[in-house]
């Protein structure tokens, strides 16, 4: 906004697997709509380029989780019983 980033995100991918990370947007325009834009044109792109499978990694219930969740991210791994 006025030539200054508000928001990022950052995905890389090798042979159809692909890392999403360096997540962020600045304090004052989180809640605005960003992330679902963003999140509009990442994914479709990703998979223009050839991706199948977008991984990234957060704590889970978090507030980070559950944006993640509606965009439709899953847990892929099981908790582990001790």
């Amino acid at each position: 906004m006025d030539g200054i980033a508000v928001s990022n995100v950052m995905t890389v991918e090798c042979a159809g697997a692909g890392i999403l990370g360096h997540v962020f947007t600045r304090e004052e325009h989180r809640r605005q709509g960003l992330c679902q834009a963003i999140f509009g044109v990442l994914q479709p792109h990703f998979r223009q380029r050839g991706g199948l499978r977008l991984t990234l990694d957060t704590g889970f219930d978090s507030p980070p989780y559950w944006i993640y969740h509606r965009h439709g991210f899953r847990r892929c791994c099981p908790s582990r019983a001790s």
